[in-house]
């Protein structure tokens, strides 16, 4: 596994940036080359907008907050959203704090104190089939595994939460590559979830209010996905065979609680013949915003069976027509792989140095 926890910006070490660097070059290669067949991400984003305490503050900042993101009006409820973002991530790094822009075309803003600049922690994780983090905060905790007992497919838990204020969020996915070795059939993939949720809204007078709470999830199969491997999503989707999705904020989803939660699945059908690669991938963002709170952790499962068998019937079809996509070491890998061994004792040496 390979993770990274960082406040704005960190200080990276020779020997980290040497390892970051080195597991990127091979990573890459294999999600390329049959080398990984599985693949997870998790990033944890612990957000705080102060400048949003202000009654006047999205009104006040709205010519610097749609000079970075557009119309307002237009964005709707993610207005709010998106004046959060502004304070943490763009108002300190792109203007100084008598309002003039720091570079570029930038309109002038008003004058604006460090202590009402917000913050953003990120925390992130990359693997092949098994993580589980949580931020030094502890708002926001997830594990994000391939399920070994079955069929290698995603399990996944979100449990965030925040303080007023705050906008974060655990977003990320998994995804197992399979060879189809068996006669033509129709696969079904699913996601079954359950999950409660703050129902309140934040609002500004003048604006859409949003959500307190929201959980996006997206299944989908495809053939050639591109998976970057220090990226929270994949570089591309490839091929998509077969997609759906739900949106917490989209849906008629009342009020819920621990001892009443909502239930919900998505299922995805596809074709496939002899000899066929394909990716199920499970997606998956959870947000907590000012004092609100999304409990996934019981939990996000994967399910794969061929069309009009039961689980067991499906099974008994899987064991001699699925498997995972053979790894194959190509000759590059294996070449990275004692250049990347020499040059860890190098600069292990030099660091003891």
């Amino acid at each position: 596994m390979l993770s990274t926890t960082y406040k704005k910006t960190k200080k990276r070490s020779l020997f980290g940036i040497f390892a970051v660097v080195s597991c990127s070059f091979l990573l890459a290669n294999s999600a390329h080359a049959g080398l990984i067949t599985q693949h997870v991400s998790v990033g944890a984003y612990d957000r705080s907008c102060p400048g949003l305490s202000d009654p006047n503050f999205v009104d006040d900042y709205k010519v610097g907050i749609e000079a970075i993101f557009g119309s307002l009006e237009e964005l709707g409820a993610q207005a709010v959203d998106v004046a959060c973002v502004f304070n943490s991530n763009f108002q300190a790094a792109r203007w100084n704090n008598d309002g003039s822009p720091k570079f570029g075309d930038l309109p002038s803003i008003p004058a604006f104190t460090n202590e009402e600049v917000g913050e953003l922690e990120i925390t992130e994780a990359f693997g092949t089939n098994n993580l589980s983090l949580t931020t030094d905060t502890g708002n926001l905790k997830g594990d994000v595994f391939l399920d070994d007992e079955s069929l290698g497919l995603p399990v996944i838990k979100i449990d965030a939460k925040s303080e007023v204020g705050q906008r974060n969020s655990f977003n990320g996915y998994a995804a197992t590559e399979y060879l189809w070795t068996g006669a033509d059939q129709t696969l079904e993939f699913g996601l079954d979830f359950d999950f409660y949720h703050s129902s309140e809204m934040w609002t500004f007078d003048g604006y859409q209010a949003t959500n307190t709470s929201d959980l996006l999830l997206t299944a989908f199969v495809s053939e050639d996905l591109i998976i970057n491997p220090l990226s929270i999503f994949p570089e591309d989707n490839g091929n998509v065979l077969s997609l759906e999705r739900f949106q917490l904020s989209d849906s008629d989803v009342g009020m819920t609680s621990a001892e009443d939660p909502y239930f919900g699945s998505l299922n995805v059908s596809f074709d496939v013949t002899n000899g066929q690669r394909f990716f199920v991938v499970g997606q998956f963002q959870g947000f907590a915003k000012n004092g609100g709170f999304l409990n996934a952790y019981n939990t996000i499962t994967g399910s794969l069976n061929v069309e009009g068998l039961t689980e067991e019937e499906s099974e008994v079809v899987f064991a001699t027509s699925l498997q995972l996509a053979p790894a194959e070491m190509t000759a590059p890998a294996s070449m990275f792989m004692l250049l990347l061994s020499a040059g860890l004792m190098f600069v292990r040496r030099h660091f003891a140095n």
